[in-house]
């Protein structure tokens, strides 16, 4: 008896052992480790497992600012990522689609790519993950292109970034992938406004020019406002490219790439990755360069930033457009030439730029050739030359400018070598106005003074198709105008030009 109460009343010797074979701590410990993982996106991070491009499948073992993205994605609704290439920050964005969809019940995440097939390739990461998850992962269906957890009514779908993507939508959370490279991304971008007011959105993606969503998002998000938070990786966030023999010794690898192109590859700040990419034409330091103005605001849509001088020499070159609301803008650059310097360097003097129709925007020409023919002696027949490209609208410019057109005129209108008035627009004509507009650029032998022209030579790409033309969204008639502008520098003063007779002042 007493040594049945002693065994009753002391600690049973072997109950550690048999704990460790009862099934319901072996639970216990499940549901804890499960629990912390839910709870927190770097724990959960801890479970993945990664396929690497050369090594395979592989413990997902992150780089020490990796933990830090996971923890911003999953506490920052609205986030902006450019990135440089080749940082696992896809990988980041599976493992965290993952632990968004099955922490708690009712999530649906899209994943929207350029294609149908990098959307597909972004999955095939999350089911990776999802593959190699410890047990107590939720049941998932698992197909080609989404990946539903039928107890939990979660799902995440892989989408293409095609212009009816979006509409009637309803999502908890949309990873843009690749965002600034995406076709239709304004027009997606407006679908999921709901999801923008109430869910979460990533938008990542590598540079592509000024000109796409994705950097307007991140620049206006550094600016602080459009409610988004940027963050920055750069090239060297990969550690075996911080060591200074590393940037060495790829440096010369990569001897046959411009500097620019270097950079597009390997970003160490925002704005290399932003600037140097996109195909963009005009070369971004001599962009940045240039020396803005704030100018004189004379009138509605004329910007002066220098008054006529005398004895001076002035080209402009015009852009015409419809004159409807939403349409392309009708614009004007005045430049003075330095008929002294043999390569002809230009000073931009003056911007005309608005939403006129074509005949309001040749009276407003003819009103700033004047300007600036007025002050200037008469040493030369064309002390001041216009031209406008004449295709579409310019022809109804050109109706009106004769008709204003009189033999008290102050400047000269530029007759092409087919003898018709404006600037013909073709293939040819538009990549020597663009190439020789780019040379002076790079060279410096033109000085802009207007913020508008040169955000529009930053958004002035080479589309897929080798066309040169403004990005998605923005503008380029600036930039045809003083291109114009830049041809008739050349092909105006030194010879004699044929312009129309003069009619009788009134």
């Amino acid at each position: 008896m007493t040594i049945a109460v002693s065994l009753l009343t002391r600690r049973n010797p072997f109950s550690r052992i048999s704990a460790a074979f009862d099934p319901r701590s072996e639970r216990a410990t499940v549901d804890r480790e499960r629990e912390a993982a839910l709870a927190d996106v770097r724990t959960f991070a801890g479970h993945a497992w990664i396929l690497h491009p050369t090594d395979g499948p592989m413990k997902f073992v992150p780089w020490p600012w990796q933990p830090l993205l996971l923890a911003l994605f999953a506490a920052t609704r609205l986030l902006v990522v450019l990135k440089a290439r080749q940082l696992g920050v896809s990988w980041l964005a599976a493992i965290y689609a993952l632990w968004f969809a099955i922490r708690k019940p009712g999530q649906v995440v899209l994943l929207i790519s350029q294609r149908q097939d990098d959307a597909d390739k972004l999955l095939e990461k999350v089911a990776f993950v999802y593959n190699r998850l410890p047990a107590w992962r939720p049941l998932a269906n698992v197909a080609t292109r989404s990946i539903r957890f039928p107890g939990l009514g979660s799902e995440i779908e892989s989408l293409p970034a095609t212009d009816h993507i979006g509409r009637s939508r309803t999502a908890s959370l949309v990873i843009l992938d690749e965002h600034a490279h995406q076709p239709f991304a304004r027009k997606i971008f407006l679908a999921l406004k709901p999801v923008a007011e109430k869910g979460q959105i990533l938008s990542i993606s590598s540079g592509n020019g000024e000109g796409a969503l994705h950097s307007k998002i991140y620049l206006d998000a550094k600016k602080g406002t459009n409610g988004f938070q940027a963050v920055f990786v750069p090239a060297t966030a990969h550690p075996d490219r911080q060591a200074p023999e590393w940037h060495e010794r790829n440096r010369a690898e990569m001897s046959a790439l411009s500097d620019a192109e270097y950079a597009q590859e390997y970003p160490e700040n925002d704005v290399e990755a932003i600037a140097t990419t996109g195909n963009a034409i005009f070369d971004h330091r001599a962009l940045a360069d240039q020396p803005i103005e704030a100018g004189t605001l004379v009138e509605p849509g004329l910007t002066i930033y220098r008054d006529p001088a005398p004895g001076a020499f002035y080209v402009i070159g015009a852009d015409p457009a419809e004159g409807l609301v939403d349409s392309d803008w009708s614009s004007a650059s005045a430049v003075r030439i330095d008929l002294d310097d043999d390569t002809y360097r230009g000073e931009q003097v003056a911007v005309l730029r608005g939403r006129w129709a074509p005949e309001v925007f040749a009276a407003k020409l003819d009103k700033l050739a004047r300007r600036y023919g007025r002050h200037v002696a008469p040493t030369n027949r064309f002390p001041v030359l216009l031209a406008w490209e004449r295709n579409n609208h310019g022809h109804a410019v050109r109706v009106k400018i004769e008709e204003l057109y009189t033999a008290a005129a102050p400047y000269g209108l530029y007759r092409a070598r087919d003898k018709r008035l404006g600037w013909l627009s073709t293939p040819e004509s538009r990549t020597l106005l663009v190439d020789q507009l780019a040379e002076a650029i790079r060279t410096r032998a033109i000085a802009f003074h207007d913020e508008g022209t040169l955000d529009q030579c930053r958004t002035f790409h080479e589309n897929e198709k080798g066309r040169a033309e403004a990005q998605e969204g923005f503008h380029d008639d600036d930039v045809i105008a003083a291109g114009i502008a830049w041809q008739l520098r050349r092909r105006a003063f030194g010879r004699v030009l044929d312009v129309p007779a003069r009619r009788a002042a009134a």
